[in-house]
Formats: structure tokens, C-alpha cells, sequence
């Protein structure tokens, strides 16, 4: 085709142009897909970007989720979500500033591209922005690339016209070649600013670049139309203004620029398990798919038993003659499973198996940290040997990606029978034990009635006395809860109450101070020190615990009879009450319901810290620590006394919890 040929051609399609102006912008059928970004950080799940591109670049919406086709690596998935949002995108300000560009032009030029800054198309911040100037044969930038609104509607430059005959097609074809040799799939726009096009020297190239890359051109003339910027604009996509001076009519153009940072957001789940190099393509009907790829490498599941440990011995106590319904009859197996780097997957399936043999197939699974805890349950019915058997505990996963471990622990199981009487051999007698001493007579204060019936047998067995006593009173505080439920005065007298029997009883066994609890972290005054005197409830709960820690606060970590503190004379026991959120012993999660001895300074959590939870170290008392103050047995509240005398909180710093 001659060159007389060509510009006939190009005439006529800008003719056409002209009379299809009016859905100009509209957007055709989908041509295209272009990926724009891929992020396995959650692998398997995925989340990527594409943009469902017409023939002239423009954004086609509405697509469905169930339109969008994804291969990833080997496997064909569907999407689990399909987004539409706002991404980025650069648009490139040019102004033709040759010998045309007078200054009336140039403030129109200048209101036109503050009025892009101003009028509401970068407040989303997802939009660059660069203003430069053709001079001669060169692009001098009069505004980096910014994304800052204020910087584009405070343009305040002179005109930037050097006199000489600029060669803007040239120029904007090196824009073009820069552009992509930066290897961006993020969407690039021209807005071509010009008074009158001064040369049409590289105007063809430039078209043949512009269509190349998908970068559309926007032209706009101050002054008259011109075929060869109608025709520019018509070609690679854009659309021609004729602005004349008034930066308002701009408005069109900037919509439709506005059109090319929509994209979609797609998210779905690998269902294979290479690792490696994997490649993605995202297709729609009717266009051509478009392709990226990401490097991941999988990490298999890693399983540790943490109840019960390796070596452990369960013992069971046998209530009748049938071992296998010795207690306990079941035992509670827990294991944690990470995946090293790797985000965390689902386990499908989790297997207990007991020396080879399946023994719970389902398991209960929740996250826990970075990974997750299983926890299954062995029925020890299947046990009826009295004596010690060992037997091999294995847990076994298999993770969404068809991974598998597992992890085994040896335990023995200890069943003990319950003493039986001894058998007699025929004609053979049981010497009865010799009757215990006589009780020395009691003398009595009270006249002889009183004394015979009611002052001398409460003196002789005072324990049957207190019993006796404890009694009435539990009567006296069922009837008092039957009349008056729900009154707030009824629950101090109750409170007042219950502190009695227990002191009455002899419920804390310890007078003098046996350990302290200091606080190292979580609410309440850190450092601070908790006296212990004897077995002592820990928890949130009024009614279950004695420490108490976030007092019925419904979101806490801790849970209402969170754990016990035992005295066995010569040292402490904790054990973990079944715990939502565990009681953890020098940083290792106990077992629940299995008691661990304490030593001084072992640190104890309560929950982790890092979850709401409060970290507090095991002190034993020394011989020097002073004996407790007159309110001993109240309860503390996060270190302050949560009842006096009159049921009121009180602000006394000691005493008992």
C-alpha cells in the first residue's frame, strides 16, 4: 500500500469515527485478560488480580463469578469470589509547548490538568499522575510521577514554550518504549495537550507502539479539530476533545480514563500439591485468557503428641470386678500440627490409632498459635488386664493437599483392684481388736439436765457437733435463697455465709502463708504479690475460683474455673481445670485435669499473654513471712479485696484471696 493509500485509509476511518462519536467510549465485548498481580501468601488459598479488557482497552464489567476459568499448575479450579475495585494507573499528562503553545493556551492546558487533581479522579488514591512538555524533540517533566492530588491541582508553572517546533509523535513514542520496557501490566494513559499539531514526523509509529502496548491516546486541541489527533485518539483507543479554553470539557475524557484502573479480585484454593514454579492462567469466554506465575514451596504437615506425653503411666482404678470399666474409662489424646512456613491447612482427617488399630477416626481440629490441635478420644474399655500393659498411641493427619504425618507416644496403663477382705479357712475366728480406753469423765459447767443431753456429748465429739451445725446452716441459707432469689442483698448474706462454714470447717487446713503468686504481665498491678494459704481455685468466676482474675468478663481469655493450686504439705500441685484457653507451665501447655508439681520461681500462664491472658510466678513462702491479717478467707479481685463485712469491695492490700 502506497502512502497516498495509507492516509485515504486512515481518513476514512477517522470519517467513521466521527459518526459513531457518541459510543465512542462504551465498552465492546471482551478481547482480553490481563493478570495483573498473584498473592500465595495464604497457600492454598490464592487471591489475584486480572482486568477483562475490550479491543480498545477499556474495562468490561459484570462479568460472574462462575464465568471466570483457573488453572492453576495441574489443577482446573473454580473461583471462590469475584471482586470488582479500583486498581492502579498512571496517566501521563503531554503538552505540545512548540512555537504554537501561546500563553492563553498554555492556562488552559494548565486549568485542565488541575481540574483533574481537583475534581475528585485521584481521591483514591490508586491513580499516578506526570506532567510533562514536548520541547522540541525532548519531554521535560514539569510534574513526577505522584499520586499526591494537591501537587496536580496546584500546577503553577510558566509556560513552558522554548519557540521551536516540537516533534510530539517522536517523543511519545519513546514515552511508549519506556513504558514498556518497564514490564508493567499496570494500565498506562496519554493525555495529549496541544494548541495545533505542529508535526506529524513518527505520527504512524507511534500508533503501531500505542496499539502494541494497549496504551491509549487521549488528544485535545485548543484551538481547532484536527483529523490527525481525531484519528490519533480513534486508533489506539482513546478519544479526541476539542477543548477550545475551557478545561470543562475535559470532563468526558477524564470518565472514561477513569474506567481503566477497574479491575476484578479472585480468590480459590490449589487442590494439588507441587511445589515449585506454578503457573496460572485466568480465562473468560470469548477472550484471550491471560497468564502469571509464582514460586511456592509446600511444606508437609508436622505432628507432636502433647497428651499424653511419651512414657507416661495412666493409672486406672478398678470399682468392681470387670477391669474394663476401670477409671477412667477413656483418655483424652491431643496433638498439635504445624506446617513450618507455610500458612495453615485444613485437616480433612485425623486418625487415633492404638497399637496399629483404629480407635477414634474422628478427631476434633482448631487452630491453636500457627498451627492446630487435634484432640481425640482412646476408649480404655478395650484395657481389662489388672496390672501394666503398654500400649502405642499414634495420631495420624492428612491435610487438604493429600499430605500425611504422623507422631507416636509408648504409654502404659496401670489397672489397680480394690482391696478384698480376707477369706477365712473353714472353723477359724477373727480376734476382734481390743475396745480403745475409756474416755476420762468430762466435767461440766451447766446444770446435770443440760450437761447429760446437750453440753457434754457436744464436748466429747465436737467434730459430729460442727457437722450438725454445718447442717442448720445449709438449711438456714436454702431457705433464705428460696425466699428472697435475686435480691442483691440476699447474695452478700449468702457470701457472708458460705465465708463462715468454710472457716468453721477448716476448708483452707493453713493459717500461715505457704506461697505467694507475683504478677509479671496482664491486667492488674504487675508485680504485685497474691498469698496463698492452702488449695486455691484460680479462675474469673465468683462461683467457681478464690484468685480471681478479669472478673465475669464474658470476652476474657481465663476461663471461670480456669485451675487449682493443691497443697501437699511439703510442696504445691497445679492442674489445669479442662481449660478453653490452657494453663501453661514454663512456656509448656498442660494437660488438662492431670496435676504438675510446682517449684519456686516456675512461671505460670493463665491463657497466653500475647491473648488477654495474665503470667505470674510461683513463689514459696519463707519461714519469715508474717501470718495474715483478721479478714482471712475473703476473696481477692485482681489484687484488691472483692467482699468486707458488709459485702463492699474493700481496698485492703492483704489477706487472704
Amino acid at each position: 500500500m502506497s502512502k497516498k493509500a495509507r492516509w485515504t485509509f486512515r481518513l476514512v476511518l477517522v470519517v467513521l469515527g466521527l459518526l459513531v462519536l457518541p459510543i465512542a467510549s462504551a465498552q465492546g465485548p471482551v478481547a482480553r485478560v490481563v493478570v495483573t498481580d498473584v498473592d500465595p501468601s495464604a497457600f492454598p488459598a490464592i487471591t489475584l488480580r486480572f482486568r477483562a479488557l475490550d479491543a480498545n482497552g477499556r474495562t468490561v464489567p459484570g462479568f460472574q463469578r462462575a464465568q471466570v476459568e483457573i488453572q492453576d499448575g495441574e489443577t482446573e479450579t473454580t473461583a471462590e469470589s469475584l471482586l470488582e475495585e479500583d486498581g492502579p494507573l498512571t496517566v501521563h499528562f503531554v503538552v505540545e509547548a512548540g512555537i504554537s503553545l501561546d500563553d492563553a493556551s498554555w492556562a488552559a492546558a494548565r486549568e485542565a490538568i488541575r481540574s483533574f487533581g481537583s475534581g475528585g479522579w485521584m481521591d483514591a488514591g490508586n491513580v499516578t499522575v506526570a506532567v510533562s512538555a514536548v520541547n522540541t524533540r525532548t519531554l521535560a517533566p514539569l510534574i513526577g510521577p505522584t499520586t499526591d492530588r494537591a501537587a496536580i491541582a496546584g500546577l503553577d508553572a510558566p509556560n513552558p514554550s522554548d519557540g521551536g517546533i516540537s516533534r510530539s509523535m517522536s517523543v511519545m513514542s519513546e514515552l511508549v518504549a519506556d513504558i514498556e520496557r518497564s514490564a508493567t501490566t499496570e494500565p498506562h494513559v496519554i493525555i495529549f495537550l496541544t494548541r495545533q499539531l505542529e508535526s506529524n514526523i513518527g505520527y504512524e509509529t507511534l500508533i503501531d507502539q500505542a496499539r502494541a502496548a494497549a496504551i491509549p491516546v487521549y488528544t485535545a486541541s485548543m484551538r481547532q479539530g484536527s483529523q490527525l489527533l481525531e484519528g490519533l485518539a480513534a486508533e489506539t483507543g482513546g478519544t479526541f476533545t476539542l477543548m477550545g479554553l475551557d478545561a470543562g470539557l475535559m470532563t468526558d475524557t477524564y470518565r472514561d480514563v477513569a474506567t481503566r484502573a477497574r479491575q476484578y479480585v479472585v480468590s480459590y484454593r490449589v487442590g494439588d500439591n507441587q511445589p515449585g514454579t506454578r503457573n496460572v492462567t485466568v480465562g473468560l469466554p470469548g477472550a484471550t485468557p491471560g497468564t502469571i506465575s509464582y514460586d511456592f514451596e509446600i511444606e508437609p504437615p508436622q505432628v507432636v503428641i502433647r497428651v499424653p506425653d511419651s512414657g507416661t503411666t495412666i493409672a486406672r482404678q478398678m470399682t468392681g470386678n470387670d477391669a474394663a470399666l476401670a477409671e477412667p474409662t477413656t483418655q483424652k489424646v491431643v496433638a498439635e500440627v504445624g506446617f513450618g512456613n507455610n500458612p495453615i491447612r485444613n485437616i480433612p482427617q485425623a486418625m487415633l490409632l492404638v497399637d496399629g488399630v483404629e480407635a477414634d477416626p474422628i478427631g476434633d481440629v482448631r487452630a491453636e498459635g500457627d498451627g492446630l490441635t487435634v484432640t481425640l478420644s482412646w476408649d480404655m474399655r478395650t484395657v481389662a488386664v489388672v496390672g501394666d500393659t503398654s500400649h502405642t498411641l499414634t495420631v495420624e493427619v492428612v491435610d487438604e493437599l493429600g499430605f500425611t504425618d504422623s507422631a507416636s507416644a509408648e504409654v502404659t496403663v496401670h489397672i489397680s483392684a480394690e482391696p478384698v477382705p480376707p477369706t477365712l479357712e473353714p472353723g477359724a475366728t477373727v480376734t476382734p481388736p481390743p475396745p480403745p480406753p475409756p474416755s476420762p469423765e468430762i466435767a461440766c459447767i451447766t446444770p446435770d439436765p443440760i450437761c447429760g443431753r446437750i453440753e457434754r456429748p457436744i464436748r466429747e465429739n465436737p467434730v459430729a457437733a460442727i457437722s450438725l451445725l454445718v447442717a442448720l446452716l445449709a438449711l438456714i441459707l436454702a431457705a433464705v435463697l428460696w425466699i428472697g432469689r435475686g435480691t442483691q442483698p440476699v447474695q452478700r448474706m449468702t457470701q457472708n455465709v458460705r465465708r463462715g462454714i468454710d472457716r468453721i470447717t477448716n476448708r483452707y487446713r493453713r493459717s500461715e502463708v505457704r506461697a505467694y503468686l507475683e504478677l509479671l504481665a496482664g491486667d492488674g498491678d504487675v508485680g504485685h504479690r497474691y498469698e496463698v494459704y492452702g488449695d486455691t481455685p484460680i479462675g474469673r468466676s465468683r462461683q467457681n475460683a478464690e484468685l480471681l482474675f478479669q472478673q465475669e468478663s464474658e470476652n476474657s481469655p481465663i476461663s471461670r474455673l480456669h485451675c487449682t493450686l493443691t497443697d501437699e504439705e511439703d510442696h504445691f500441685m497445679i492442674r489445669d481445670e479442662d481449660s478453653a484457653n490452657g494453663t501453661y507451665l514454663n512456656g509448656e501447655r498442660l494437660a488438662p485435669v492431670v496435676p504438675h508439681r510446682l517449684k519456686d520461681g516456675d512461671i505460670i500462664e493463665l491463657a497466653r499473654v500475647e491473648r488477654g491472658g495474665v503470667r505470674l510466678r510461683f513463689v514459696v513462702a519463707t519461714p519469715e513471712d508474717t501470718l495474715p491479717p483478721n479478714d482471712a478467707g475473703y476473696t481477692f479481685v485482681d489484687g484488691m479485696l472483692a467482699g468486707g463485712q458488709d459485702g463492699q469491695p474493700s481496698e485492703h492490700p492483704r489477706g487472704r484471696f
